[in-house]
């Protein structure tokens, strides 16, 4: 089989290969992505600096503070509340005392939250 001809203009199939990336550039592109780790690390290191956790799983009732708000040390952020066990003072009428017996289950309703028993 002869070999075959190329048109006039051209390129060799070794000149149409894009060049390698030099070491030079590769080395700057690994530094720069080093870098940005470490931009990452120190935002994150930040970021749990200025988180506020809870000692408890509970319900924020009261809030002291809006978001974006500066605080000082020690101050009020908000009030939560535990309620895995309540204690509720309830009055129950004289006629209905002999039905409430200690340690027994109650349904409890609240006119602010109908829909949550």
């Amino acid at each position: 089989m002869p070999p075959q001809r190329s048109s006039p203009g051209a390129r060799p199939p070794w000149r149409s290969r894009k060049p390698a990336p030099r070491r030079e550039k590769i080395a700057q592109a690994a530094a720069a992505v080093a870098a940005q780790e470490a931009e990452v690390e120190r935002i994150d290191d930040q970021l749990a600096k200025h988180t506020i956790r809870a000692p408890f799983a509970g319900w924020v009732v009261e809030r002291f503070t809006e978001k974006g708000q500066w605080l000082s040390r020690g101050g009020l952020v908000a009030r939560i509340a535990e309620l895995d066990r309540v204690k509720i003072v309830a009055h129950v009428p004289e006629l209905s005392v002999r039905f409430v017996k200690p340690g027994a289950e109650v349904r409890l309703e609240f006119d602010s939250a109908p829909a949550q028993t």
